[in-house]
């Protein structure tokens, strides 16, 4: 934690800076510019299949698992291109006009369904722009009498885990074609940057051997909220003034048991994943019904230090991974935690006797559980979206039966899932026993204001798609630069200044988008030293069994710590009012009132270089603080500041 610095050393220095930074000062604006959702602003893709010869920029793309077979012009009368047999696909006359029409559509037969990368599917390349808005609307087909479905979805080309967005739609038996549209945003594959030759929207058909039309594609970019593309989403957490919940303030502690230190950084939620060892086959290792026999030692170690240090503060337990004897495949390999226990487990008894009895004996200190943790990856889970819809539903049933008069408020949150599995989950009807949506949402210190809306616009939509209107958490992210978020630039060393302020912009802008929790999970760091907000306590020290605060000294912060701590005592319990991006430069501006009912604003720039700025003269702005704890005193109400690129400024009259 930082003192204030006296007035009298910061004064000088940000007039100096502000003499370098540029020759124009920069009014701040007082009000939000405004977006219209509904307008389209290009076409980017416009297509029919009337054309004769060549098909110009289409493809199909038949695949096995790690081998990609392009096939560029496979319905054009060469067919010089075509691994596999050139009937699955044609340009005909579709059911839906008389057979003596010119009119045309283009028709494939699929004889695999696409699953883990394999299958035929229609693979349409198309210049996507990172973080954009869509609108997506095309022609389905199927011979009369035959029921079909397809998932459409935005994704990178050689990634099947991850899409942007994706929605199955129904071919009903009665109808030859159904005319659909799609909203998402574009957010590439996970991890890393996606080039712009591997953007793609696929047709994945759900059954084999029945021919679909396609016809009618039409692809156009939305005008949408650079700080909110899902603006115009109806979401239970949309409305303003939003309160920033306590809980957004959300910690994963994944070293407990190798130290007792607790850092000082106001966190209010704990989640229970990574290396706590408190996953199921850790508490019940034998068939042994008795919950009394179980093993809690870790579980209970991590539940009871978290509420010696925060009595009221909420726990997040993650329910999963299956113990050997219960597992449907007990010699699944590949698993993240051993043989066996990424396989859903074979019995839902004893699942939910697991969850029933782990929800009874921590009544009123676990409130939160989460199904599976990114069951998406087979290294976590080998099920289906299906069989975790229907587990879904068990845990559901075991929470209300170890609580049936709600007393505690045991509440049940979705795994955090990529498009593709989250539409086919809630397809087999998830939503109805969930309380929570949940995502997973890394950042990268670069990007965050591009990155955060486009994720949450998504679980909005996807929302939306399923009639469900529930909160929406972030139970596990971290700033990377790695494979858990987007790269950065080549050899970046970011600056304590810009390591403070990634807290503050992640947590402001995940709260414009209604988000109500954020589970920080790099707290011990991972990769690169400033990715923690601590420093990591000695690994060489084991202090499970000794009383907490003995073994280690809390951990200092580090710049991004600092950042954390400073955002809670900013931002918790207070009520945003207005968030926004400035439409005439890379200023993001965030009105809100405290829990005693003060103004504040909260400012900074995502420009190359420092900006020199003057605040509205209704917001009687008299202190400029920064996130070390440095305080300036202005002049007068509009007196001119500097804002450094990406470390916030909170503005109080």
């Amino acid at each position: 934690m930082h003192k204030s610095v006296p007035v009298s050393v910061f004064i000088p220095f940000l007039l100096a800076t502000s003499t370098v930074a540029q020759a124009a000062t920069i009014a701040l604006s007082n009000t939000a510019p405004a977006y219209s959702p509904s307008t389209v602003k290009t076409s980017v893709y416009n297509k029919t299949y009337q054309e004769t010869g060549a098909v110009d920029g289409d493809y199909f793309a038949w695949s096995t698992i790690g081998k990609w077979y392009n096939i560029s012009y496979c319905i054009d009368e060469a067919k010089t291109d075509c691994p596999v047999d050139a009937t699955q696909w044609a340009r005909v006359t579709p059911p839906w006009v008389s057979s003596t029409s010119t009119d045309k559509a283009l028709k494939f037969v699929p004889q695999k369904l696409a699953s883990n990368g394999s299958g035929i599917q229609y693979i349409l390349p198309l210049p996507f722009v990172l973080n954009a808005r869509y609108r997506v609307s095309l022609r389905l087909g199927t011979t009369p009498g035959n029921a079909n479905a397809v998932q459409v979805a935005m994704m990178g080309k050689t990634s099947w885990d991850y899409a942007a967005m994706a929605r199955t739609f129904d071919i009903p038996a009665n109808k030859s074609y159904v005319d659909v549209v799609m909203h998402g945003v574009y957010t590439g594959s996970g991890g890393g940057a996606v080039q712009a030759d591997a953007r793609t929207l696929r047709l994945f058909p759900q059954k084999a051997g029945l021919p679909i039309y396609v016809d009618n594609v039409k692809v156009e970019i939305m005008n949408a909220d650079p700080l909110n593309p899902g603006s115009d989403v109806s979401a239970a957490t949309s409305t303003v003034p939003l309160l920033m919940d306590p809980k957004m303030f959300g910690l994963h502690v994944n070293e407990l048991g190798s130290h007792n230190a607790w850092p000082a950084l106001s966190q209010e939620l704990f989640r229970l994943w990574g290396t706590d060892r408190s996953y199921w086959f850790s508490i019940q290792p034998t068939n042994d019904p008795d919950p009394s026999h179980w093993n809690w030692t870790q579980l209970a170690y991590r539940v009871n230090s978290f509420k010696s240090h925060n009595p009221n503060g909420s726990i997040i337990y993650t329910l999963g991974q299956t113990p050997s004897w219960a597992s449907s495949n007990p010699n699944q390999t590949g698993c993240a935690y051993g043989t066996g226990v990424c396989a859903p487990p074979v019995n839902d008894a004893d699942f939910k006797a697991y969850v029933k009895a782990t929800a009874q004996r921590y009544l009123g200190k676990i409130q939160y559980y989460e199904i599976w943790n990114e069951p998406g990856w087979a290294g976590f889970f080998t099920g289906s979206p299906a069989k975790l819809a229907s587990m879904t539903a068990v845990a559901k049933h075991a929470l209300k039966a170890a609580d049936p008069s709600d007393t505690y408020k045991l509440r049940l949150l979705a795994p955090a899932l990529s498009a593709l599995w989250m539409d086919q989950y809630l397809r087999a009807g998830a939503g109805a026993n969930l309380d929570i949506f949940n995502v997973h949402q890394y950042i990268s210190p670069v990007t965050i204001e591009a990155d955060v809306p486009a994720a949450m616009a998504n679980a909005k939509l996807m929302m939306q798609a399923y009639g469900l209107k529930l909160p929406i958490w972030n139970t596990e992210t971290g700033a990377s630069c790695g494979d858990y978020g987007v790269l950065c630039p080549a050899n970046y060393v970011p600056s304590d200044s810009v390591l403070r302020g990634v807290q503050p912009r992640s947590l402001a802008v995940q709260w414009a988008n209604s988000v109500s929790n954020v589970g920080y999970f790099f707290m011990e760091g991972w990769g690169p030293t400033w990715e923690g907000l601590v420093q990591r306590a000695d690994p060489n020290i084991n202090c499970a069994n000794t009383a907490p605060d003995y073994c280690t000294p809390y951990m200092p912060l580090q710049p991004m710590g600092t950042g954390f701590a400073k955002a809670a005592a900013w931002l918790k319990n207070g009520k945003l009012s207005s968030a926004y991006k400035m439409s005439n430069a890379d200023i993001y501006i965030f009105k809100f009132t405290t829990s005693a009912g003060a103004k504040r604003y909260l400012v900074w720039t995502t420009a190359a270089s420092a900006q020199t700025v003057t605040a509205p003269y209704a917001w009687a702005g008299k202190t400029v603080t920064d996130t070390a704890g440095g305080v300036t005193t202005l002049g007068s109400y509009t007196a001119a500041f500097t804002l450094k690129p990406n470390e916030p400024l909170l503005i109080s009259p």
